[in-house]
This record gives structure tokens, C-alpha cells and sequence, in this order.
């Protein structure tokens, strides 16, 4: 359903899509979570556990990077072959289904996910700044040096990814190059502070699970170098292709609030759609502030 058009010097293009396939994608079942984390600066309006938070979704666009996609795809049949190896070891794959699954079905027909693989579509939050460059080359693993290494991180829940956005207030100026390319052909920058964030599709392939960001359920180690690439599949030569952060009470989990997934091959994803949207805070009366 691509369009084909020439991707142009940045090797990639954006082309305008309806907001309501996607807006579901931002409502989040814990609102007071909303501008709740160590990474929300301090000073920020937003930061902070209140009522009355909301994330609106203002624009999105579809990205088309012919280079990324076949690499992607290049390594999405890698991983299927991969999977039809260990499965004749007698490996079972689970299927990781997220709170995401539901929000996706009003989406373009045209974007299906191969479950047999764990492919899914995940959120990646992203700074205004960094954005032309992620679309170019591709959300980077080199990059991220977080609580379980050097890996991309994604989440299934817009309150997770909100924590790594910072705004986009006004057209023009430092972001004249990431503007050049989303507000085109008609579509106008909202003059008030937006964010970003890139749902991508992800090959999570056999994914290993952890609660301490050091071993799995059964107590062994999740890394076979570690905070870069996983440990292998049990009884195979293969790693595992992907991490599944648990989150929950106690001692035993890092995360207490939001899974995160994590893939240490960056060509096991492809940033798929851009979203612009607002923070906001009900101020009573029918009226939001933007922050």
C-alpha cells in the first residue's frame, strides 16, 4: 500500500494518514502514571503524579524508507527460518500478545503482523531532534545504555514512552529539517508544543523474559555478553532475539509499572508511522492547557 514515490536525498518520505486509525494507540489505563518516571525532567509541568492528564493525538504520518524495509524484511525471514530450526529441537515459542493488540485493529487492513514470529507493533519514544535521523537510518541500538543494556527499547504503553519525548513548540528554528519533511503538502505545524512517537514494527522472534534485568525464570543468566547480545535458546546455538522486561511489585522486578521490550538488532525493526501529539491538562469548565 505504499505509495512508491522517491524517498529523496534523507532516503525516506512521510505521507499524511487519518488520525483515527491510530488514536487509540495513546490512550493509556493509568493516566495518573502520566509525567511519572526518572526520565521526565525536573521542572516540567507535566512531571508529576495528578489528575486530569491526557495525551491527544494530533497528527501521523506513514513512512516509507525502501532501504530500511528491505532490511527488515532481510532479517524478519532470517528470524522465521531461525524459529523453524529451534521448533525442530522442540522449542517451544510463546506468543507475546500486548495492550497494544487490541488498540491496533482499526488500522490500515494493509498492516498485518506475522504472529508465528512474534512480530509485532510496539511505541519508541524519541526526541524532536533526533527523529530525521531515526527515519533515515533507523531507531539505533549504539545509542541507549539503559537499565538492560545496549538495545532499542519499546514499550506497549504511551505512558512508558512519554517519559523519553521532549516538545516540538513552534515551527522552524533547530527543527527546520524534521519540519521540512512532516509539515508539507498542506499539513500545518500546531503552533503549541507536540511530541513524538514512532510505532514500529518489531521481530521479537523467541523472546527471553526477566524481572531483574540479569536472569530469566528459571534463574539463569539472560546475557551471553552482557547489556549486548542475549543468551542462547536452551539446548540450541541460536540467541534469543528479543527481551521481555517484566514489571511488577517486589524486590525481584526492576520495572513496577510498565513491561518494556527490548531488541539488541536494530534491522529486526522498522519505524513504520510518526505521531505528533499534545500533552494535556484539564483545567475545568471544558478547557485543557498544553504543555
Amino acid at each position: 500500500h505504499w505509495s512508491g514515490q522517491f524517498a529523496g536525498a534523507a532516503g525516506f518520505a512521510v505521507f499524511s494518514v487519518p488520525t483515527d486509525h491510530f488514536a487509540q494507540l495513546l490512550s493509556v489505563p493509568d493516566p495518573e502514571n502520566l509525567g511519572v518516571g526518572r526520565d521526565v525532567p525536573h521542572g516540567d509541568p507535566w512531571k508529576g503524579s495528578f489528575p486530569g492528564k491526557s495525551l491527544h493525538l494530533a497528527q501521523a504520518w506513514r513512512v516509507e524508507n525502501p532501504q530500511l524495509w528491505t532490511q527488515y524484511v532481510a532479517a524478519r525471514d532470517a528470524v522465521r527460518s531461525q524459529l523453524e530450526q529451534v521448533k525442530r529441537r522442540g522449542v517451544s515459542v510463546p506468543t507475546l500478545r500486548t495492550e497494544l493488540h487490541p488498540k491496533t485493529r482499526a488500522m490500515p487492513r494493509d498492516e498485518t503482523v506475522d504472529a508465528s514470529i512474534n512480530e509485532l507493533f510496539l511505541l519508541h519514544g524519541t526526541k524532536p531532534e533526533a527523529l530525521v535521523s531515526v527515519l533515515t537510518n533507523g531507531p539505533s541500538d549504539k545509542f541507549s545504555d539503559g537499565l538492560f543494556g545496549q538495545g532499542v527499547y519499546m514499550a506497549e504503553n504511551a505512558c512508558k514512552t512519554d517519559q523519553y519525548t521532549t516538545k516540538d513548540s513552534a515551527y522552524g528554528g533547530a527543527l527546520r529539517e524534521l519540519h521540512g519533511h512532516l509539515y508539507a503538502h498542506g499539513v500545518q505545524h500546531p503552533q503549541m508544543p507536540v511530541y513524538y512517537l514512532i510505532l514500529c514494527r518489531v521481530v521479537m522472534g523467541v523472546p527471553v523474559s526477566t524481572r531483574d534485568g540479569q536472569t530469566d525464570a528459571a534463574g539463569a543468566s539472560i546475557w551471553s555478553m552482557p547489556d549486548r547480545e542475549l543468551s542462547t535458546i536452551g539446548g540450541t546455538s541460536t540467541f534469543y532475539h528479543s527481551l521481555v522486561a517484566e514489571a511488577g511489585q517486589g524486590a525481584q522486578y526492576t520495572l513496577h509499572r510498565h513491561r518494556e521490550f527490548l531488541q539488541y538488532h536494530q534491522n529486526r525493526i522498522y519505524p513504520a508511522y510518526v505521531l505528533a501529539y499534545h500533552r494535556l491538562i484539564d483545567q475545568g469548565g471544558g478547557r485543557a492547557a498544553a504543555v
